[in-house]
């Protein structure tokens, strides 16, 4: 197998109906031989029914390398949460910069930042 050269896209939509909260992310790299696997995360508000210009947009990039591998995992282990923001009114705040695990993407028991509660999250699954 090779890397993968062509870039893909997951695309994460919030709904409107939470206009305020705490989020975090995880970002887990199942399989492949990437290494480094570089990847962007990139917010994007939607106010006022309009998406925000290219420009202005808050873009941030992470790279794993083949120490951040694991298998898909459905035994109920946490992801690592390693990128933390809130929403406000439909606005992108306190967005943090993407932590990159020395090891592993995935971890069990890993701790959820303190705005955060385990009941308010649900991790998300491969397509």
């Amino acid at each position: 197998l090779t890397p993968r050269t062509t870039p893909t896209q997951e695309l994460i939509f919030i709904p409107s109906l939470i206009t305020d909260g705490a989020f975090g992310l995880s970002y887990v790299y199942y399989e492949g031989t990437a290494n480094p696997m570089n990847f962007e995360a990139h917010f994007v508000d939607f106010t006022g029914g309009v998406l925000e210009a290219a420009a202005d947009r808050d873009i941030f990039t992470a790279s794993y390398t083949l120490a951040n591998i694991n298998a898909w995992d459905v035994s109920g282990n946490d992801p690592i949460i390693v990128q933390t923001f809130t929403i406000v009114a439909g606005t992108y705040t306190d967005i943090t910069a993407i932590t990159v695990p020395a090891s592993s993407s995935r971890m069990k028991s890993h701790k959820l930042p303190n705005t955060l509660r385990k009941n308010e999250w649900r991790p998300s699954r491969p397509l």
